[in-house]
């Protein structure tokens, strides 16, 4: 029977994989958006963020120069992106023991 990975890799590929997925929604839409193709729903981008895909987000809406015009989109992401970050840190600190912020 093997083992498990540590849940610090499961976590690490598991942010990877939301963020590289949320960064091609972000491509395929504004690839959509200039040939008139079926748009991704807001709602469904919001999602990503939630489950960890700001990172993508945010960095598709830099590469591809999409959405940047939406300043209550960006400024959500980035709200969203720095919340996150923060229970991100607070977690790997009571997992780990480690002090990473104090507040």
């Amino acid at each position: 029977m093997s083992e498990l990975p540590p849940l610090s890799t499961m976590l690490a590929s598991y942010a990877l994989a939301v963020t590289v997925v949320s960064f091609f929604y972000i491509g395929r839409d504004k690839e959509h958006a200039r040939h008139g193709g079926t748009r991704t729903p807001e709602a469904v981008l919001w999602f990503l963020a939630a489950i960890g895909g700001t990172p993508g987000i945010l960095l598709g809406m830099r590469f591809f120069h999409h959405k940047t015009k939406k300043n209550l989109f960006s400024a959500c992401a980035v709200s969203h992106f720095a919340r996150s970050a923060r229970l991100d840190c607070l977690f790997i600190t009571d997992y780990t023991g480690w002090v990473i912020l104090q507040s």
